[in-house]
């Protein structure tokens, strides 16, 4: 155990010391020029203040943004891991440590980067954001009492099938694990790519499955369950308010937890038929 978390420090050293965190500046300015600040100037001209974790839901089930910040996290772990050369640390510290040290890291990792947009997006709204259990009257009202406002700026706004079939903090609970847990498919897959001595592969197969899959949430009609990234939005398993249910909501905890296991599984398999070292 000491010598994963040795690992582990040694991936958190190397991607705080690289340029490339930047990257994690500049995509909360993008969320928040194209979507926060709107909404909240929107909020702030008509009264209408949102939930704590509207903002943060409206970020994660945009289309275009459940392509962005799996990319984001994906460059930034262009360089993971960093034992790619040579395999020294593996040597040092054995293959399973190596490995354990190295999924530990794609795990606080990948819940970091989802936990900083939730708090950013909580920041960022400031005044704007009212404590409550339901949803607000933002969500709720808007079309209401200011159709005009409304019909011009839907964009900033969650779909009616996610307001009729969730309650906030629970939509919120969903959003949050299946995006910590897609990043975390991003990271095994390349750890894997690593392990086989196919990370360009890896990564290449990794930046497929984000934009493959996002797309297929407009054009892929029921086959778009087949790709991690249509599992991510709440609304999307259903028909809109109407009760029909498209994809059962439990079924994708469950089939994106399948794929983590079996990349596991297939990890671990792969290190067993590894030769370094003194092994070779």
């Amino acid at each position: 155990m000491k010598k994963s978390m040795l690992i582990f420090k040694a991936e958190c050293s190397c991607l705080l010391h690289r340029s490339k965190i930047l990257l994690l500046v500049f995509l909360i300015v993008v969320l928040y020029e194209s979507i926060l600040s709107p909404m909240k100037i929107l909020s702030a001209e008509t009264e209408l203040y949102l939930h704590a974790a509207e903002p943060f839901l409206l970020l994660c089930t945009r289309h275009a943004n459940i392509i962005l910040i799996p990319m984001i996290y994906m460059i930034l772990l262009s360089e993971f891991p960093c034992c790619s050369t040579r395999y020294f640390q593996m040597i040092r510290t054995g293959k399973k440590q190596w490995f354990f040290g190295e999924l530990l890291f794609v795990l606080i990792s990948s819940f970091s980067i989802v936990l900083i947009i939730l708090i950013c997006s909580m920041l960022c709204m400031g005044e704007q954001i009212r404590q409550g259990i339901e949803w607000s009257m933002y969500m709720t009202r808007m079309r209401q009492l200011f159709p005009e406002k409304y019909s011009g700026n839907t964009q900033f706004f969650l779909d009616a099938s996610t307001i009729a079939h969730g309650k906030s903090t629970g939509v919120l609970l969903y959003t949050f694990l299946m995006m910590w847990m897609y990043l975390a498919i991003i990271g095994m897959i390349l750890i894997f790519g690593t392990i086989i001595a196919k990370k360009t592969a890896a990564m290449i197969s990794a930046c497929t499955l984000t934009v493959v899959g996002g797309t297929a949430i407009y054009f892929g009609g029921q086959l778009k369950w087949l790709f991690p990234p249509a599992h991510l939005e709440f609304g999307l398993h259903f028909n809109s308010i109407f009760s029909k249910v498209d994809f059962p909501l439990g079924g994708s905890p469950v089939y994106i937890s399948a794929i983590l296991i079996a990349l596991m599984i297939l990890c671990l398999n792969s290190l067993k038929r590894l030769r370094i070292g003194e092994e070779q």
